[in-house]
């Protein structure tokens, strides 16, 4: 066993690596298309939700999503700067962490923004 360390432990490394390999974080990136059927649970993007939106570098991320019309969208705060979501008729908590989700149950196309910071805007596209 003592002379496999050192190929148990090069496997480790690669298997990190590759892990590590994803996207880019283009915001030319096509929006998020996701049904209702989500069903992942824990703390991650998805959540229950059908889109997730991040809070982050002073923009919404995706700046746009999809979803059908009876879906939830969950937007999540990843950074320790103050924002609120803001629709028309309802809007977030202005607040420096934690979530804000919404159902939306009509199809349209809903444009919403951060008041704290102007030109920060984002759409949901409902189905």
């Amino acid at each position: 066993m003592t002379r496999n360390r050192p190929l148990y432990a090069a496997a480790l490394v690669s298997i990190a690596l590759l892990g590590a390999c994803g996207g880019s974080d283009d915001d030319a990136a096509a929006p998020t298309t996701a049904s209702t059927a989500a069903t992942a649970t824990g703390p991650g993007p998805s959540f229950g939700a059908a889109a997730t939106v991040m809070l982050k570098d002073i923009k919404f991320s995706p700046g746009t999503v999809e979803v059908k019309a009876g879906a939830e969208v969950r937007w999540l705060w990843q950074e320790k700067i103050p924002h609120n979501v803001t629709f028309e008729g309802f809007k977030s908590d202005t607040k420096d962490n934690g979530e804000f989700r919404h159902t939306f149950d009509k199809a349209g196309s809903f444009k919403y923004s951060c008041t704290v910071h102007p030109g920060m805007n984002g759409t949901v596209e409902v189905t």
